[in-house]
């Protein structure tokens, strides 16, 4: 599941899992599936991840298009 959230914020262990369950509730309702007890394995991924994954010194894979050459270390 891919939650976008800015890139030039910091959010505290407490706002990541309060947002986390509000949007696997929203998945469940829209669905009509329960699966948050289900869940054996998660793996969050941070915007800082980003940068120190991809060397993406903005913290983000996009650039300002949404093309090859504006993704990563192309950014401008």
């Amino acid at each position: 599941m891919l939650v976008p959230i800015p890139n030039d914020i910091e959010i505290t262990p407490e706002q990541e899992d309060f947002y986390k369950k509000k949007a696997y509730a929203m998945v469940e309702e829209h669905c009509n599936v329960k699966f948050q007890d289900d869940i054996i394995y998660e793996r969050l991924f941070h915007v800082q991840d980003f940068k120190d994954r991809y060397n993406a010194r903005q913290r983000t894979a996009l650039g300002m298009a949404h093309t090859l050459m504006q993704t990563a270390i192309f950014r401008p």
